[in-house]
This record gives C-alpha cells, structure tokens and sequence, in this order.
C-alpha cells in the first residue's frame, strides 16, 4: 500500500489493497481510506523508534510504517496494514524563516536568516539567483541562524532571488544603482562619543550610512513642541526598538540622534526613515549603560575634549590651531563631558530639554594619572549630555590618562588630558 502521512493535521492518507479485513464487521478497507494515526496505534518497520520520533526524524523522507487500529475499535481484534510514503512537511517540523535583510542596497553586502523549527528538524538552504550566495554549511538540524552574502548590483533596476529553507521561500530584493532609499552600514551605528558599537537610553548615538536624508541640518528652534525634543526633521525619523529617537542632525551620510527611554536591553532593531523610504531594520546591542567622554579630533582622538572654568579649551599647544586653548592645572576644575552614564536622581525624561542639571543616580569613580580626581559634580546638564567637574589632583606636566568608572563599568580606552606645570 502506497500513501503520505501529513505532519501538520496528522492525517494518513492512503491507498492500494488492504486485504480482506472487515470494517464494523461488514464492510472491507477502502482501496483509499484516510485516517488519524495515534501514536499507541503506529509502529515504523522496524519498531523502533515512536510515532513522535519518526515524525521528526522523517520529515520529507519516504518511510514504511504500520497502521495498526488497535484492540476494541473493530470487531475481531486489530487491523493492521503496511504504508511505504512520503512524510509531508510541517508539524513539529514546519519552518518559518526571519531575514535581518530582505532589501539590501546596491552596493551589496551580508545578512542571516533565522531559521525557526524545532530541535532535530533537518533543513537544506538553497539560492535560486548566482549574485545571492549561501555561507557554509548550508545544511543542519533544528534552529540556527543562515548567513548570505549579496554581491553588487550595477544596473539601475532592483533584482529578487530567492533561499529556500525545509520548502519554505524567502525573497531577498536588491535595490538597483538608481534606488534612493536609505540604507544603514555594517558597524553603523554607534556611540556619539566614543564611535564604539553599542547603544544604552538617553545616550547620543551617530548612525552611518547612504540616502540617510536628503538635506543636512542641526535641530532649530521651530522643530521644538515646547520642550519636547523633535522626533523627526524634514521627513527623516528614527525609530529603536519600535520607540522614536529624538533628531539632532541630519545628512546624506550620518544621523546624529538620542537614543529614547526604553528599559530593554540586548538585541534591538533600529530602522531609518525619509522621505523615499524606510531602511532594513538593523540589529543592535542594546546596553545597560555605555559611558564615555567627547573627544577633540586631532591625533586620532586621543584627548578628551575638556574646558577651563572660564570656557576656555584645555589643550596642549597646538593641538588645537586658532583656539583658546592652555593645558590644565593641579588643583583647578575642569569640566570633562560625556553621554550614556545612565539616569539621574530625580528622573529626566529623555524626551524633554533638560530644564536643571541634576546628579546621576549611580556611583562614579574619575582617576587623572592613576589618581583620584574629587568631583565638584557629576550629572545630566544638556539633552543625553553628561557633565563632570573634576579637580585636578598633583600631577607632573604632561600627558596622563582619564579614567571614569560608573558602577564599575569603564569609558573607552586611551583618553588622556595635558597637564601644565
């Protein structure tokens, strides 16, 4: 007897001569019939593995099992007879793919697709388009995450290939050289200070990419609902993990954005758009807190960018051609700014110009050269803008390195200050 036992509504199907077995006594199985298999009722050929295993382990694959009805259903004892089919697809091993891109810029690039099935549920990946190419392996067992790359597209129009995965198909469409949409860079979105990947609430991030807006500005007055910061400016918005940031600056190449009051941490999805349309969401690691400090651009950004009490820069001699600039000295305060140092006490919302500066709720701990630094204050004075004044502790003139710790977490390496005599 030929016939397919459907997964997903567990269903037999069957056909071909059962014999000579009566049904209800009076009538003989049916040259097809279609019944429900149990597992107390089903045996594979060989009797070894259970109705639930074979499920799983055959998926897709031709098999040869025994229908048995059991004991008490019919009269005169069990009914048993072969099936040689196809296990259909589905059930505890049916799939659903989610792709991190499904409209990758011309310029190509890489993405995954997350396969969702359940343990022991074998799978093969295929492309149906040359330029949409499968990282290896491209085969496996239960859950797992599928890279592909997608080489560039120079003609003007947009192309779509395919990857299938356990028969389940998932188009990828690639915008052509005239698309104008806006697209975010691998390792493009970072922090606005230390340009280091990772995000946290209320910090300032810079977002990189192309078609990120088509005009450039800085946030003006009219963008402002009273005191309530703008959530989008000429057209171009932002939205992480589903919330809207707060625009500061918009350009063709870089967003300059705050990042919205949200308790969640991990993996989020940030998502660009304009006026000619939304980028792939982009993946995220969202953290608790991730502090650092601004720094000057000169000598690869080795320098915090620190000012004297009367507003002047502190900066070693030339570093900084054209600007009121001297280094720092023992025993005076500086002001050192930064982003992502966590909440204050009492709350601000991230949402709104900060009215007062208020004190950050978690402890923080500042060495300059290996020294402690005591703290005149440490806290929130500008929107997502962290503000430290530090008394200088007795150092030899010259370079020394600044250390700011915030519940033990650090800011980034290598920042120094110039100390004078």
């Amino acid at each position: 007897m030929m016939g397919k036992f459907d997964c997903r509504t567990g269903k037999l199907e069957a056909s071909g001569n059962s014999g000579s077995a009566a049904i209800a006594g009076s009538t003989n199985v049916p040259a097809k019939s279609e019944g429900t298999l149990i597992p107390n009722h089903v045996s594979d050929n060989d009797g070894s593995q259970s109705f639930a295993r074979r499920r799983a382990a055959d998926n897709g694959a031709t098999i040869e099992m025994t229908y048995t009805l059991g004991d008490g259903v019919f009269p005169g004892g069990p009914i048993s007879w072969k099936l040689r089919g196809a296990v259909a697809g589905g059930g505890s091993c049916g799939f659903t793919l989610d792709p991190s891109i499904s409209s990758p810029a011309a310029i190509g690039g890489s993405g995954t697709v997350f396969i969702n099935t359940d343990a022991g549920c074998a799978w093969n990946a295929t492309s149906d388009a040359t330029w949409l190419t499968l990282d290896e392996p491209a085969s496996g067992s239960g859950p797992a995450a599928l890279g592909f790359q997608v080489a560039p597209n120079t003609g003007e129009a947009s192309r779509t290939g395919s990857i299938t995965i356990g028969g389940v198909p998932v188009a990828i469409t690639q915008d052509g050289t005239a698309s104008t949409r806006p697209v975010i860079y691998a390792a493009g979105v970072v922090n606005g200070a230390s340009f280091a990947a990772g995000i946290t609430s209320g910090s300032w991030i810079s977002i990189l990419g192309s078609n990120l807006s088509p005009t450039a500005r800085l946030w003006g007055e009219a963008d402002f609902n009273g005191a309530n910061l703008p959530t989008a400016l000429d057209g171009v918005s932002v939205a992480i993990n589903g919330r809207p940031a707060y625009i500061f600056y918009i350009g063709p190449n870089q967003l300059n954005v705050l990042v919205p009051d949200d308790e969640t941490t991990g993996a989020v999805r940030l998502v660009v758009t304009t006026p000619n349309g939304s980028s792939d969401p982009y993946e995220v690691y969202k953290l608790p807190l991730d502090p650092a400090l601004f720094l000057f651009a000169p000598e690869n950004r080795r320098y915090a960018a620190a000012v004297h009490a009367d507003g002047s820069l502190v900066a070693k001699d030339g570093l900084l051609p054209g600007a009121a600039a001297s280094p720092a000295e023992p025993g005076e305060t500086i002001l050192l700014f930064g982003t992502g140092f966590g909440p204050t006490e009492p709350p601000v919302p991230t949402a709104q110009l900060v009215a007062q500066p208020a004190p950050l709720a978690r402890p923080i701990v500042i060495r300059i050269g290996g020294k402690i630094a005591a703290q005149q204050f440490a806290g929130l004075s500008g929107s997502g803008l962290n503000q430290f004044n530090v008394v200088i502790p007795e150092l030899e003139p010259g370079d020394h390195p600044v250390e700011i710790f915030v519940e033990g977490v650090p800011i980034q390496p290598g920042v120094h200050l110039t100390i004078g005599k």
